[in-house]
């Protein structure tokens, strides 16, 4: 699965280089408003979910990355190696952690998420916004045991209430 993750990433990385958008060791500025960027759904997200990178490349790297979700969109419980900071610009979402932690989190919220932290998202009415990662950007989906498991498969479960995974 992380293969097809990286290839995905590396892709949408390709296509961004190829709209003009130039390495990030070969920028100095950059400006893009949230209108003109070109996010794509990728095979290891939900289809309710788009991403697109810009700045870095996040199959190898730290990495700024736009993404948006539909309304209603769940990403089910997940992990990523690397520390995620979020900032939304526009919509309503929801965090829930494995330990039971729940925030809502509206335009201009801020939320830093350690490596390692088991948590699900729900964009209750759609949203957009920044993902920063620490390293190379990964996503790992677990069952209520906290087993890794096929993106497909936790898509499945995400149609249950969202239980509080054991701790």
């Amino acid at each position: 699965m992380k293969s097809r993750i990286l290839f995905s990433l590396l892709i949408l990385g390709a296509t961004g280089a190829a709209q003009g958008n130039p390495s990030a060791s070969a920028m100095q500025h950059k400006h893009l408003a949230p209108a003109n960027i070109k996010a794509q759904a990728v095979d290891f997200l939900p289809a309710c979910a788009r991403i697109a990178p810009l700045r870095g490349d996040p199959s190898k790297e730290a990495a700024t990355i736009f993404a948006q979700a539909d309304s209603r969109c769940v990403i089910p419980w997940h992990w990523h190696t690397a520390v995620e900071e979020l900032m939304i610009v526009s919509g309503r979402a929801r965090i829930e952690m494995k330990d039971g932690g729940t925030e809502m989190v509206r335009p201009g919220s801020y939320l830093y998420l350690p490596g390692k932290n088991v948590h699900q998202f729900t964009c209750e009415q759609r949203c957009s916004f920044y993902l920063v990662t620490g390293g190379a950007f990964d996503i790992h989906y677990v069952d209520q045991q906290g087993n890794e498991i096929p993106m497909d498969q936790a898509v499945k479960q995400k149609g249950k209430k969202s239980a509080s995974l054991p701790k």
